[in-house]
């Protein structure tokens, strides 16, 4: 890809029209071992910048990590893990907002996991499962 000069880690890249989205790391270390211990940064940018175009770095979440990503349109989709916390989050890269969508509590307990982010049909979906939970299943949110 044009434009990739850097040793950091560059992880879980999601593509769509020419635009690209991934999480960087610092730089050295096993790609298994970034996503286990290190947040990373989110970052897009189009195929066809030049080099010399800096990928646009987007909002961070504080304290928490990145677990899944899906490009659409002029938005990204995350599921992030803070803590005993699962959240999923839409960024909107040209405005450069961030809003979270949903979030449960996830751990050793009841096993909940957030996983399967996806556009499709103006929504945006994603699963919830865990171990006798109220309401796991496929949920969906209507993008306006």
């Amino acid at each position: 890809m044009r434009g990739a000069n850097t040793s950091a880690n560059e992880i879980m890249p999601t593509l769509w029209k020419g635009r690209i989205a991934f999480v960087r790391g610092s730089s050295g270390g096993r790609v298994d071992e970034v996503r286990e211990r290190e947040r990373g940064v989110v970052y897009a940018r189009r195929l066809t910048a030049p080099r010399s175009r800096p990928s646009k770095r987007l909002a961070q979440i504080s304290k928490g990590r990145v677990v899944e990503l899906e490009l659409h349109r002029d938005r990204l989709a995350q599921i992030v893990r803070r803590a005993r916390r699962g959240e999923v989050r839409l960024i909107d890269i040209s405005e450069r907002s961030t809003r979270r969508l949903f979030a449960v509590g996830i751990g050793q307990l009841g096993a909940q996991y957030l996983a399967g982010i996806g556009f499709a049909d103006g929504r945006l979906m994603w699963a919830l499962d865990c171990e006798g939970c109220i309401r796991p299943g496929i949920y969906r949110y209507r993008l306006s």
